[in-house]
């Protein structure tokens, strides 16, 4: 009962997801590559594979769209996509 209001906010506000279980939803095209080729070839592929995954969905949460801003930053434009410098 006390806490109900904020247990129940996704009822009241769509922006609000049901549950906070983000990271096992950007793992699971992961476990599906995993799945369908049996495993990664070398550690180096898959942490390099896991890496690109990551930079993908933090562009997508933040607006962008994950081609152009995986295109902008191979040309050397890292600072346009998140207004950072490197």
């Amino acid at each position: 009962k006390k806490h109900k209001g904020a247990v129940c906010l996704f009822l009241e506000k769509l922006g609000v997801p049901f549950d906070n279980n983000q990271a096992e939803r950007d793992i699971r095209n992961i476990k599906t590559k995993t799945k369908v080729c049996g495993c990664f070839r070398s550690r180096t592929g898959a942490e390099e594979y896991m890496g690109l995954m990551s930079f993908v969905s933090t562009a997508r949460k933040n607006g962008f769209d994950s081609y152009h801003a995986v295109k902008m930053v191979l040309s050397g434009q890292i600072n346009q996509v998140f207004g950072v410098g490197c």
